[in-house]
């Protein structure tokens, strides 16, 4: 063998030998990422095989040199920790692991995947700050760690990733200012709501974003915030008033001085003589103090207190997955209690930061939180305003006392736009679903306004709890973690089809079940749909409502269809939603005088 051969031989060793040692890193870091993460095997047997590119990991993508380029796995609920480690897919460009559970801090050793361009971690539980690292890859163009418990400042370098196109910040417990990011040129989807973020957003980016910075009561200026207070002015004090000063703390240090000596020998005269019920007042005191206080979210401070809801005559409303709510009679009129049951135990510090996010959200339609304490890490207390007419699902149904046994045309569309409105401002204004829209979760004025509530307790359920087949779910939510904005449209529409039709979400077939006896239920919207289908559209509607609203009930079970579609993706969003009711509600009646 000529001496160039063997050079050549030696140069595809090298070669090769480097290519099976990148495979063996990569495989090495998912492995390790299994470990830690995927506590509950739910990968199983997909991870099987020395290569994880031929062998088809599940989630894991491959380049033409076997080396990783992608790791997708979304909504798999592990409830591990997220660690460094992934580092060593130094050519990885594409990293999701969005809607899990996991736990830990975004891993600094990310930096080595100098390759990054998408950053899925959002719908977790990670903490700890936002890595520095992070910052120096230039190549990231998409990057979502909203929903988690992140803290610390944002950092500043975060303005000099040029490329991106997506940052999403929002919900979680982020402090200091917002970070200027106008010098990036396509950044077209930017979101740090429901933060903890305080002083004056960037001129540059107030008008560019203006629905941005919901939720963060300490911010200032524009777009919607209160003005900032005017800087001052810092002078060289003259020589006159440093000689003042200096003369001030001379002669405080002399009557300090004085007052401790003269204090320290009475002290210990009267040391002896102390009162024993001075020791008892300190001890209630404590006690007191550790039971902690109701906390406030209204201008109700003083109003009651929480001895009147513990001590005061409670009647049951109602019962639901997440407790119970009693109406409470308390000094200044009636209130409405929830006993929250927290099957997830947070801490008191999340507790409390996740409600007072859900108190500073204001809307006409979103039922008013006035109040909550923390109870215990099972139990926790929320205080709402009262709503006389009680639910949408009592006045439909027949259980609310003193309502009329049929509710006119006008009520229904007037309720039917209000909530969607209230959803429309949650899912486009707050970027959030509400996870749980039903008719009993739709709560009515004296004027038969509707008032959305249980807002902002999805986080109280754990992310792999199943989910009860209540009539209002969406074919695709199994489990808390499946819930979205679009599973939101298609509940809505089900209340919808209540309103058109005065049936409840699921009721029992008139065929009276199969030959052995036992009952079946067929959902509202498979009923509605094969009704229409059938051509019997008139079939659909409640006798109860007026037959000259024919052409408007048409349009509003056009809407309801549109909502109740099985594919997510083919739903309309509610800010379209909205518009179509607007329209229906637009549309001319010929008065229906008999009717009162």
């Amino acid at each position: 063998m000529g001496l160039n051969e063997e050079l050549i031989a030696v140069v595809v060793f090298l070669l090769v030998s480097m290519g099976c040692s990148d495979l063996d890193s990569d495989r090495e870091a998912l492995l390790s990422f299994k470990e830690k993460a995927d506590l509950k095997q739910t990968l199983g047997s997909s991870w099987t095989g020395n290569n994880p590119c031929t062998d088809n990991w599940d989630g894991v993508i491959c380049n033409s040199d076997n080396r990783v380029v992608k790791l997708r796995l979304e909504n798999r609920r592990f409830p591990g920790v997220l660690e460094n480690g992934l580092g060593q897919l130094t050519e990885l460009k594409v990293l999701s692991l969005k809607g899990n559970n996991l736990t830990g801090r975004i891993p600094s050793d990310l930096s080595r995947c100098r390759r990054l361009q998408k950053l899925y971690l959002n719908s977790n539980r990670l903490e700890g700050s936002i890595p520095e690292a992070l910052l120096t890859l230039q190549d990231l163009d998409r990057v979502d760690v909203s929903n988690n418990h992140l803290s610390g400042s944002i950092p500043a370098a975060i303005g000099g990733l040029r490329k991106l196109l997506t940052l999403r910040l929002e919900m979680n417990s982020l402090t200091g200012g917002v970070p200027d990011v106008s010098n990036i040129p396509n950044l077209t989807d930017f979101n740090v709501s429901w933060n903890n973020l305080s002083g004056p957003v960037p001129s540059a980016m107030a008008s560019r974003y203006p629905t941005a910075y919901v939720g963060n009561s300490a911010l200032c200026g524009p777009p919607s915030f209160a003005p900032c207070p005017p800087k001052s002015r810092t002078q060289k004090p003259s020589q006159q008033i440093i000689v003042i000063i200096a003369v001030a703390v001379i002669g405080a240090f002399v009557l300090s001085f004085s007052a401790l000596f003269f204090g320290y020998r009475y002290l210990r005269a009267s040391s002896k003589d102390v009162d024993k019920s001075d020791t008892a007042t300190t001890g209630t005191e404590k006690k007191e103090m550790a039971s902690g206080d109701i906390v406030f979210v209204t201008r109700d401070a003083g109003k009651f207190q929480l001895a009147d809801l513990l001590q005061a005559s409670a009647e049951l409303l109602g019962k639901g997955s997440l407790g119970s709510t009693y109406k409470a009679l308390c000094t200044g009129g009636f209130v409405a209690v929830k006993r929250l049951v927290d099957r997830t135990g947070c801490s008191k510090k999340v507790f409390e930061r996740r409600m007072g996010i859900v108190g500073r959200m204001t809307h006409t339609n979103l039922l008013r939180l006035r109040a909550f304490y923390f109870y215990a890490r099972i139990e926790k207390l929320l205080v709402y305003d009262y709503m006389p007419k009680r639910s949408l699902h009592n006045v439909l149904h027949g259980n609310s006392p003193g309502t009329p046994s049929r509710l006119s045309w006008s009520k229904r569309l007037k309720i039917s736009l209000g909530v969607a409105r209230c959803l429309k401002f949650l899912h486009h204004q707050c970027k959030l679903p509400h996870g749980n829209i039903k008719s009993s979760n739709v709560l009515l004025t004296e004027r038969y306004e509707a008032r959305v509530s249980d807002f902002g307790l999805l986080p109280f359920v754990p992310s792999d709890q199943a989910l009860e087949k209540n009539g209002y779910r969406a074919p695709e939510c199994q489990t808390a973690s499946d819930i979205s904005r679009k599973a939101d449209v298609f509940s809505f529409g089900v209340i919808l089809l209540e309103l058109l039709t005065g049936k409840l979400p699921a009721e029992e077939e008139s065929s009276g079940g199969d030959q052995a006896g036992n009952s079946s239920k067929m959902d509202l919207p498979s009923w509605a749909i094969a009704t229409v289908n059938d051509e019997w559209t008139s079939a659909v509607f409640d006798n109860a409502i007026e037959v000259s609203k024919q052409e408007q009930m048409n349009g509003l079970l056009k809407v309801a269809m549109a909502c109740v579609t099985r594919a997510a993706e083919e739903r309309p969003k509610m800010i379209q939603v909205v518009q179509m009711i607007e329209e229906v509600e637009a549309i001319e009646v010929s008065p229906d005088l008999s009717y009162i």
